[in-house]
């Protein structure tokens, strides 16, 4: 049911493609990493209140409705779906943010994210601790644009 009530997350394309992969699972067949792909991004938008702005070749465009910012997720064979399921929808960082509160009981001027991949984990600090200053460490050139597409 949860499914189906969180359908106005993704378009129509996209939900024909759902439909796929789901018929596909019922009949025991085996769906494309294309369908793979649109059903796990599909879960991550439903359990981080997330939604699907746009989409071209390269990329998704996806905005968190707890958030102003837009994150742009790399389509396959790049690992930004995974990633950002971990930052928003596994909560990988709140026991970080949780211990920090315990033991320091203000909010932090400064949050280095060294190896900051595409910038999800960026946002999540920000969005816990808006007035953060970052500094990102990222080598990869495709990567640190992607940063620098999100938090422009």
């Amino acid at each position: 049911m949860l499914k189906l009530k969180n359908l106005h997350r993704i378009d129509f394309k996209n939900k024909v493609i759902l439909f796929f992969y789901y018929l596909l699972k019922i009949f025991r067949l085996r769906p494309t990493r294309k369908q793979k792909l649109i059903n796990e991004l599909y879960h991550h938008l439903i359990f981080s209140n997330g939604v699907l702005v746009s989409e071209d070749s390269e990329k998704y465009k996806v905005r968190l409705f707890d958030s102003k910012v837009d994150l742009y997720i790399r389509k396959l064979p790049s690992s930004d779906v995974k990633v950002f399921g971990q930052v928003f929808r596994g909560n990988e960082y709140k026991k970080v943010v949780d211990l920090y509160r315990d033991f320091f009981g203000t909010t932090p001027q400064y949050i280095i994210d060294a190896g900051g991949n595409v910038g999800y984990t960026s946002v999540y600090f920000k969005s816990i601790f808006p007035k953060v200053n970052l500094a990102i460490i990222e080598p990869s050139s495709t990567n640190f644009c992607m940063i620098k597409k999100i938090l422009h």
